[in-house]
């Protein structure tokens, strides 16, 4: 059993057996505690899917906008939908910071869509927490708390995408629930007795971040 599966069985074995309040910082405690050896096995095992070092970035600040243009021209009447799509591919990779690959590499191995989940205040518009996921975890990131704003990002450059919420994986949400940045959310949004608004969702690699990866992934 690993940690995450024992933090999940305490929660169930609490009076009540479901998410109290007390039950949500008793496993974000257990959680926080643990993690840390967590992520070094997990980084050793996705260092043999995404190594962490990346080509050198070629640096074109330095050349003029019209001779960039007038390059992209001129291999356009040369190129083919082969070219094309590895031109395609590494564009968006110099888009991305490591962190981000990892998120890439942990969706394309992950057997099921991932929990996701937005905090919504009880009273007004908006969202307190947006894109929260453990897939910062699985991925075994060097900025785990980052994992939020990187999701946001992927989805906007349409590398994964959001589907509905998965009833069949409980235990994830509860996990997900449990995290710091949720909890504070949490917090934050509700309104006097009533918490805060949760959308659950998951998430996934859309079928464009799919076609990246299996374009792009690392021979070992």
């Amino acid at each position: 059993m690993n940690v995450f599966d024992a933090a999940a069985a305490a929660v169930r074995r609490l009076p009540g057996g479901g998410l109290s309040a007390r039950g949500i910082e008793f496993v974000g405690a257990l959680v926080e505690g643990a993690e840390r050896e967590v992520f070094r096995y997990l980084r050793y095992r996705l260092d043999e899917i995404a190594p962490a070092t990346a080509p050198h970035r070629q640096d074109v600040a330095t050349v003029p906008a019209s001779a960039l243009m007038a390059e992209l021209l001129e291999r356009s009447v040369m190129q083919d939908t082969k070219s094309s799509k590895a031109d395609w591919h590494a564009a968006v990779l110099s888009q991305l910071v490591p962190d981000e690959a990892r998120v890439i590499a942990a969706l394309a191995e992950a057997s099921a869509p991932v929990p996701l989940l937005h905090v919504l205040p009880r009273s007004g518009r908006g969202r307190l927490l947006e894109n929260a996921s453990l897939i910062g975890r699985t991925a075994a990131l060097t900025l785990p708390a980052m994992t939020p704003v990187y999701v946001t990002h992927l989805r906007a450059l349409g590398l994964v995408e959001t589907g509905p919420e998965d009833e069949d994986n409980l235990r994830g949400y509860e996990l997900l629930l449990a995290d710091k940045a949720v909890r504070a959310a949490l917090k934050e949004g509700a309104m006097g007795k009533l918490p805060a608004r949760v959308l659950r969702r998951t998430l996934m690699l859309s079928q464009r971040g799919r076609e990246l990866w299996d374009s792009t992934r690392p021979t070992v």
